[in-house]
Order: structure tokens, then C-alpha cells, then sequence
């Protein structure tokens, strides 16, 4: 049976990681309608999932003032991607691919813009779905906006890639390793890395 993978976002970026993944042999869904997707996940068993790619939207922010547009980009954009995980959260399966593709940025280029706090926002977001899903080994990423739709699809679809000839996975670093671990696993790991120093 194929896996299911469900994709939201823009339109067009949906439609053509919708393609890849079909083309991969995935049953691909996509939803665009971000304000009904609420009620369209009903129609999803819970762990049903085998994957969730949350691609960015393109915004069109408004405001009086520079501090009310950075509110507006960050609430419609950024903060709502929180949203949108936490209503896909019952669908997921136990062992589902989570891609989190950077990309919200504001139409007007005259609001301030940040991209490693974008990223940041994202890498908390990806955290804060292994902690909902400990102890479950949901492998979540986080990609950049310019990953072709085809290495969405593959990495939505396939495990992580083999370390690198000649390495021991022991030598592989945290960074490397943290889309393979829940977040058990990860806050394990991290705390592991403290040193006391006296």
C-alpha cells in the first residue's frame, strides 16, 4: 500500500511536490486552503500519515507602522505554521517523515526580514513536534526554500541517508544525526554535551 504523504502550502509549490511524491509512488494530498484544514483532517485516521511537508505561503503584509507589519508577517506566516503542525499532529504514524521547508517571506521588501531567525523559528517548531511525539521516532527536518520539489518528495519517502564512508555513527555529529532521533533521544543527546567546569 502507498504511503500517504500530506503537503500544504502556496498553491504551486504544493502541486509540484504533490507530483514529485506521486511520481515517487506516494499518495500524495494537498491542501491549500490553510483556514480549512481544520476540518479537512477529520477525513484522516489518526496515524494515518506516513508524512506531513509543510511548504511556505507567500504573504501579503499590511500595516500602519513597520512594528505592525513584522507582527502581521510573523503572525500569518511564521506562528501560524505552529498551527498547521499541531492540527496534523493526530495523523501522524509513529514512525512519519515531518519536512519543514523554510520559505515565508514578506512580499514587501520593506519589511525587515531576518532569515536565520526564520530558520531558528522552524528548528523550534521541528523540537517542539519530536516532544509531542516522544517516544515515537518521527524523523522531522527542517530544508531550505530552494530544495527541488523531487529531493522533497525522496527525502518525504526515504530513510536517512547512510553516514559517510569510513565513519563510525558514533562520529557523526548532533546536527547530522538529529533528523534520525525522537526527541528522547535528541534532549538525551544534547545533555550529554554539558560539561561542568570547575
Amino acid at each position: 500500500m502507498a504511503a500517504t504523504v500530506l503537503v500544504t502550502g502556496s498553491p504551486e509549490r504544493v502541486e509540484q511536490v504533490v507530483t514529485a511524491l506521486r511520481a515517487a509512488g506516494a499518495e500524495a494530498v494537498g491542501r491549500t486552503d490553510l483556514d480549512r484544514l481544520d476540518a479537512e483532517l477529520a477525513a484522516f485516521a489518526p496515524g494515518s500519515l506516513a508524512g506531513y511537508v509543510q511548504l511556505p505561503v507567500s504573504l501579503q503584509v499590511t500595516g500602519e507602522t513597520v512594528v505592525s507589519r513584522v507582527r502581521g508577517f510573523l503572525e500569518s506566516g511564521l506562528l501560524s505554521r505552529f498551527r498547521l503542525a499541531e492540527a496534523v499532529l493526530p495523523a501522524l504514524s509513529a514512525d512519519s517523515r515531518v519536512l519543514l521547508v523554510a520559505g515565508h517571506t514578506p512580499v514587501d521588501r520593506s519589511t525587515p526580514d531576518d532569515q536565520a531567525a526564520r530558520v531558528a523559528f522552524l528548528e523550534v517548531l521541528a523540537h517542539a513536534i519530536r516532544a509531542d511525539l516522544a517516544p515515537a521516532k518521527v524523523r522531522v527536518r527542517v530544508l531550505d526554500h530552494r530544495q527541488p520539489p523531487a529531493d522533497i518528495a525522496r527525502l518525504a519517502l526515504a530513510e536517512p541517508p547512510a553516514p559517510a564512508p569510513g565513519r563510525w555513527p558514533e562520529q557523526r555529529n548532533l546536527a547530522e544525526r538529529e533528523a534520525e532521533l525522537s526527541y528522547q533521544d535528541w534532549r538525551t543527546e544534547v545533555l550529554g554535551l554539558a560539561r561542568i567546569e570547575v
